[in-house]
C-alpha cells in the first residue's frame, strides 16, 4: 500500500480550494481534523470532526478570487 506525499496532499487540498470541490476533500480530511476560520468577526469559528470540517469547504461558496494587499497575496 503507498501513501501520498505530503507535497501531493498539499497539492490535492489547495486545487479543491480553488476549484471550489469540496467534493474531493472527502478523502483529505481526518475524523480529528480542527478547522479554525478568521470570520465571523471577531473571533472567528472552530470546526471539529470530520463531518464539521467538510460542512464548513461546502458552505464556502462565491468568488475567493487572490487580492494584493502589501505585496503578498490574500484570498477573500
Amino acid at each position: 500500500m503507498t501513501f501520498p506525499t505530503t507535497a501531493e496532499v498539499i497539492h490535492c487540498f489547495n486545487r479543491a480550494f480553488i476549484e471550489h470541490d469540496a467534493s474531493s476533500l472527502a478523502d483529505l480530511i481526518a475524523d480529528d481534523c480542527v478547522m479554525e476560520a478568521r470570520e465571523p468577526a471577531p473571533d472567528g469559528a472552530r470546526y471539529e470532526g470530520r463531518a464539521e470540517c467538510l460542512q464548513f469547504c461546502r458552505a464556502r461558496r462565491g468568488p475567493h478570487d487572490p487580492v494584493r494587499a502589501g505585496g503578498r497575496r490574500h484570498h477573500r
